[in-house]
């Protein structure tokens, strides 16, 4: 039932051109953050049936968050928060700052699950559960409004730079 060689397959590889829209390459690093919580919530339903398998997928997961998933919240912080927050009215001002808080607290439910992948138990179950909850308010969170910011406040010129960023974050310029 889990296939951690599938979880390698996808790895982080961008669809094709993904980087040439950053607004568009959020959405798909959405679409495989969700693969890896339903590889979480695989490893948590079947940890006893199939121990060495739930670790592998472990180990595969994690290392998509270590590198990608903190990738897309640099994307994020460090590239399209910082240049749209001067245009933006409060609202829209306050919408980023609960991203942010949002972003903080997926960053200590991962350190949490991280410290309970040792044992794989009912705890750790638990702990996926709350994982995979936080995770999907989130990106549920900033596809309400994230993307359409980013599209209308965004010029041309910024959004090439942020691709730009985006490929070195990750080694590929």
């Amino acid at each position: 039932m889990i296939k951690p060689q599938e979880i390698g397959k996808a790895g982080c590889a961008p669809a094709k051109n993904s980087f040439e829209d950053p607004m568009e390459h959020l959405l798909a690093c959405h679409r495989r953050i969700e693969q890896r919580l339903e590889s979480l919530e695989l490893v948590a339903a079947n940890y006893e049936a199939k121990p060495d398998e739930a670790r592998e997928a472990l180990r595969a997961t994690f290392k998509y968050f270590d590198t990608n998933g903190a990738w897309h919240t640099e994307d994020e912080e460090v590239s399209i928060f910082p240049r749209i927050l001067p245009r933006l009215d409060a609202e829209e001002r306050e919408f980023i700052a609960k991203l942010e808080l949002q972003h903080e607290g997926a960053h200590a439910s991962y350190e949490k699950l991280k410290a309970h992948a040792g044992e794989l138990n009912a705890d750790f179950c638990e702990v996926v559960a709350a994982f995979c909850a936080c995770y999907r308010e989130h990106i549920a969170t900033e596809e309400s409004m994230l993307i359409a910011i980013g599209r209308n406040y965004l010029t041309a010129k910024e959004l090439t730079t942020i691709s730009t960023e985006m490929k070195a974050r990750r080694g590929l310029e």
